[in-house]
C-alpha cells in the first residue's frame, strides 16, 4: 500500500508542474495582450502621424573562401511596419503565439502523460 500512495505522491507533483505549465502560460498570454494593446492605444494618443516604425531587409555578405573578397547582396524584399498598421500586426502576432501556446500546452500535457506512466 505504501508503494501506491508514494507514486501517488510523484502522479501529484508531475500534475502540478502541468498545472503550473498551463497557468503561467495562460497568465503571460493575457498580459501581453491587454499590454500591446493598451501601449498601442498609448503610441496612437501621442503620435498620431503615419510614420514607419520599423523596416527589415535580409542581407547577406558574399565572401570568397579563396581571396576573402566579397559583396554584400540583399534579397528584393523589404518588410516595412508603419503605425497606421499597428492593429493588423498586432493580430498576426498574437495569432502565432496562440499557436505557440497550443503547442507548450500539448507539450505539458506529454510530458505529464509520459511521467504519470513511468509511475
Amino acid at each position: 500500500m505504501k508503494k501506491y500512495i508514494d507514486k501517488g505522491n510523484e502522479i501529484l507533483k508531475a500534475f502540478e508542474i502541468y498545472k503550473n505549465v498551463v497557468f503561467a502560460t495562460g497568465v503571460d498570454l493575457s498580459f501581453w495582450k491587454s499590454f500591446l494593446e493598451l501601449s498601442i492605444n498609448e503610441y496612437r494618443k501621442g503620435n498620431a502621424a503615419s510614420a514607419e516604425l520599423f523596416t527589415a531587409g535580409f542581407f547577406v555578405y558574399n565572401l570568397s573562401p579563396i581571396n576573402s573578397q566579397g559583396s554584400l547582396k540583399s534579397h528584393e524584399a523589404i518588410r516595412s511596419i508603419g503605425s497606421n498598421e499597428l492593429e493588423k500586426y498586432k493580430s498576426d502576432f498574437f495569432s502565432w503565439i496562440s499557436n505557440l501556446v497550443i503547442l507548450k500546452t500539448y507539450n505539458a500535457l506529454e510530458i505529464f502523460i509520459l511521467q504519470a506512466n513511468s509511475y
